[in-house]
C-alpha cells in the first residue's frame, strides 16, 4: 500500500489584527513581498445583503 507525503501548512511570517471601526480583520503574511501586490479575501456574505439587491421605488 503507497501513502501520500504528508503535506503541511505553511507557517505565516507574520499574523496580526488590523482594525477598521472596532471590526478586527485578522491577516497572515506569507513571504517578504513589498506589499504592493497584497490580496485580502473577504466572503461575500459579509458586505452584500443577504435578500439581494433591492429595486427602486
Amino acid at each position: 500500500m503507497t501513502y501520500a507525503p504528508e503535506i503541511r501548512q505553511p507557517v505565516p511570517d507574520e499574523v496580526g489584527i488590523a482594525d477598521s471601526n472596532g471590526v478586527g480583520i485578522g491577516w497572515h503574511r506569507y513571504g517578504d513581498g513589498d506589499g504592493a501586490h497584497s490580496i485580502l479575501f473577504i466572503p461575500t456574505w459579509n458586505f452584500v445583503d443577504s435578500r439581494g439587491p433591492a429595486s427602486p421605488g
